[in-house]
């Protein structure tokens, strides 16, 4: 009977020698306390079964390398691992542990309710900062986002400065309190510099910025709480809040993403799902001009159902135009009352 560390440690001492997984010459059983493992290596799979006696414990398997936990039965996907196989394993070659989940059960439903083709719960606010040009809040479900917008004004750079069209810049930014977790982030990392660059580039694809040369833009947006799809809420923030500012644009531009998980196409993933590894594609849509300004995706997709994926993800963004404007006309409507018009 082998524990969980000397099971690891004859892993590693295997490998090192010999640089190939042999698990069919091993057998372990009560790794932990109450539970009960069955190996079965399978050409091409290698399935770890374990029954809890209690369900307060958990049972531990390292099997090639990969460490699993499960309450109930867990199935390893992984390369052929029997005595003929070559799977050659060194520093650089990571194993993924991929765990069957079911994202969209049999009635097709999703985990949080919706159906594959249903978005989530969509609010948006204008006129959330007083002192900026334009602001506005915006929701996708449990993802909350504030954009605010200063400007056009004088270029504070003169280096910068465009003569024959506007200088538009982007900061994104998260909230130390917008996910669980607590840890600070610093201020202009990769990821947040990436996005940034992201929804500058979207921005000035609508903005009409020949109409004001030797002008800047600055749009700041920070993500309040974030569960999936933050991209998109910050684009459609922006959007809103440059609609306050009274920035002219070719259109508004509406952003959605969509995936694909167990073989089918989900629109407007939330936290979990966006974390589950599949196809990811954001899109950003200009609607009258029936023009796509972005277009991300993770991983890889057939081409066919990269399509309908694709079409899904254009689809939500109509939706979230369609709302857009009637906040838009609402909002209006509203300012003329005051005025007395």
């Amino acid at each position: 009977m082998l524990s969980l560390f000397s099971l690891r440690k004859e892993t590693q001492r295997r490998l090192r020698r010999k640089n190939r997984v042999a698990l069919h010459h091993w057998s372990a059983s009560k790794i932990t306390t109450g539970s009960k493992l069955i190996i079965n290596i399978l050409k091409g799979t290698a399935i770890v079964k374990a029954t809890i006696c209690q369900s307060s414990l958990h049972s531990f398997a390292f099997v090639g390398g990969l460490l699993a936990s499960s309450q109930n039965q867990l199935e390893i996907l992984g390369p052929s691992l029997g005595r003929g196989a070559r799977p050659y394993i060194n520093s650089k070659q990571r194993w993924r542990n991929r765990i069957e989940m079911e994202f969209v059960s049999p009635e097709g439903l999703r985990l949080d309710g919706r159906r594959p083709m249903e978005m989530r719960q969509i609010r948006a606010e204008i006129g959330a900062v007083a002192k900026a040009d334009g602001s506005a809040v915006f929701e996708m479900g449990n993802t909350k986002v504030i954009a605010a917008v200063y400007g056009p004004r004088e270029v504070q750079n003169r280096t910068q400065q465009i003569n024959d069209q506007a200088l538009v810049r982007c900061e994104y930014s998260m909230a130390n309190f917008s996910t669980g977790d607590r840890m600070r982030k610093p201020k202009g990392d990769r990821r947040s510099t990436e996005i940034s660059l992201v929804i500058r580039q979207t921005m000035e694809a609508c903005i009409l910025t020949h109409l004001m040369p030797r002008s800047q833009i600055d749009i700041f947006v920070q993500v309040l709480q974030a569960d999936g799809g933050t991209r998109s809420a910050c684009i459609n923030a922006a959007t809103l809040a440059l609609a306050d500012a009274g920035i002219p644009m070719r259109d508004l531009v509406t952003s959605c993403s969509s995936g694909y998980l167990n073989s089918t196409p989900l629109l407007d993933l939330n936290y979990v799902e966006d974390s589950a590894g599949g196809p990811d594609v954001t899109v950003g849509f200009l609607p009258k001009l029936d023009k796509v300004t972005l277009l991300q995706m993770d991983s890889k997709l057939p081409i066919d159902i990269f399509e309908n994926v694709m079409q899904l993800a254009i689809e939500g963004c109509k939706a979230i135009a369609n709302y857009i404007r009637e906040i838009m006309l609402e909002n209006t409507k509203q300012l003329e009352y005051r005025r007395g018009i």
